[in-house]
């Protein structure tokens, strides 16, 4: 519990698999090596009326891709980690996909999880996994490709922080990265594989 001088706050943040030169990000991944690619695609929600492409929703995704079966990055937790997203694509070419996280998760939660991220609708970024994390632990995250010939597309990773600020040094707010103004909330994990975690990212 916070003293009477401090106060706990959420904070997001976003480390994304790809720097801003389109290079692999060395500070908080790495990876198997070879079969690995820097991507950008321009990427569009379906948000107009009848399911029209609107070009205000559109914008370019980055992200590191693998057709090679083993291939995998992993990346660590930063302390104070709440809970954790992983955002990747979907795609007619895609497959399956396997996550391991080290140590257990708390609460029970599996640690080992396979989905697909195969899909006939065109590549978006999407919540490809989530979990609720023990803020006193630093875990180990491994993501790898399941099957040869077919497509993991990841993104970022977004780390819900619990942070305790003193009285000496007020907290700078920090957007969340899903903000979109909506008011609502996204129930995440909604992928071929359905809804992967209870958890819920609000979106302010």
């Amino acid at each position: 519990m916070p003293s009477s001088n401090e106060s706990s706050s959420i904070q997001y943040v976003k480390h994304y698999l790809l720097d801003g030169l389109n290079n692999f990000n060395q500070e908080f991944y790495n990876n198997s090596g070879a079969g690995w690619e820097a991507r950008t695609t321009s990427l569009c929600d379906m948000t107009g009326e009848g399911g029209t492409i609107s070009d205000r929703h559109c914008m370019a995704s980055q992200r590191m891709s693998t057709n090679v079966s083993l291939a995998f990055i992993t990346t660590r937790t930063p302390p104070n980690a709440t809970g954790a997203a992983l955002f990747g694509t979907t795609g007619f070419d895609h497959g399956r996909f396997f996550l391991r996280v080290t140590p257990d998760l708390p609460f029970g939660a599996d640690s080992f999880f396979t989905s697909t991220s195969k899909s006939p609708l065109f590549s978006t970024d999407v919540y490809m996994w989530t979990a609720v994390l023990d803020p006193t632990v630093v875990y180990e995250i491994k993501v790898s490709n399941v099957d040869q010939d077919s497509y993991m597309e990841l993104n970022s990773f977004q780390f819900r922080l619990n942070v305790v600020n003193t009285s000496d040094t007020p907290s700078a707010a920090i957007t969340s990265p899903l903000s979109t103004g909506s008011g609502t909330s996204l129930n995440v994990g909604a992928i071929a594989g359905g809804v992967v975690s209870e958890m819920e990212w609000a979106i302010s």
